[in-house]
């Protein structure tokens, strides 16, 4: 047989059942039953394995720097993410299959995301993946822009709103304060 139930019994068992999927491998014991269902249902759950790994390989891409994140299809990690299971805060890129998360009861590792064919995080029930990706290309895009000593205005046209150049006026403050005083004349008036 290829699947096996392996049954805890005597005074202190607990009477737990462990399935393994075994390959080249004997076994000696009484067999007390044969179920041929089992292969069926090892199948179902590596099929289901597989379809929620695929599902998480399409949210990596949104895995950037602020996103939500939860335990994944492959977790190992015990409590490391709070008891129960939290949310945490993507706090690294992904390198070499390895990401940084900092967890909201206030723990921080690396996880799986690729190394060892292993997804360890999933994105959050109710995170945007695809508005947290716009917002961050967004805000790269304006802060490249100030980096490469354009004007925000001409870069981009006068149909700027109000709340988008006080962002950018937020982000070109926040990154030229290590470098010294910018001119507040590139924006026009807001």
């Amino acid at each position: 047989w290829r699947h096996i139930r392996l049954q805890q019994t005597g005074k202190t068992a607990s009477g737990q059942t462990h399935y393994l999927s075994l390959s080249g491998f004997e076994i000696y014991g009484m067999v007390t039953g044969v179920c041929d269902d089992l292969g069926k249902a090892a199948k179902e759950a590596e099929a289901n394995l597989r379809r929620q790994r695929r599902a998480v390989k399409q949210q990596i891409k949104y895995m950037l720097l602020g996103a939500r994140i939860v335990r994944g299809p492959d977790w190992k990690w015990r409590d490391q993410d709070g008891n129960p299971p939290g949310e945490g805060t993507i706090s690294g890129e992904l390198h070499n299959g390895w990401i940084d998360v900092a967890w909201d009861q206030g723990g921080a590792n690396s996880y799986r995301m690729g190394a060892e064919g292993k997804y360890d995080l999933k994105l959050a029930p109710g995170f945007d993946g695809e508005a947290h990706l716009a917002s961050i290309t967004s805000t790269s895009s304006l802060l490249n822009l100030k980096q490469q000593g354009k004007s925000v205005t001409s870069a981009i046209g006068t149909t700027l709103t109000s709340a988008v150049m006080k962002t950018a006026r937020t982000i070109t403050t926040d990154s030229s304060s290590a470098k010294g005083s910018v001119s507040s004349r590139s924006f026009g008036s807001c």
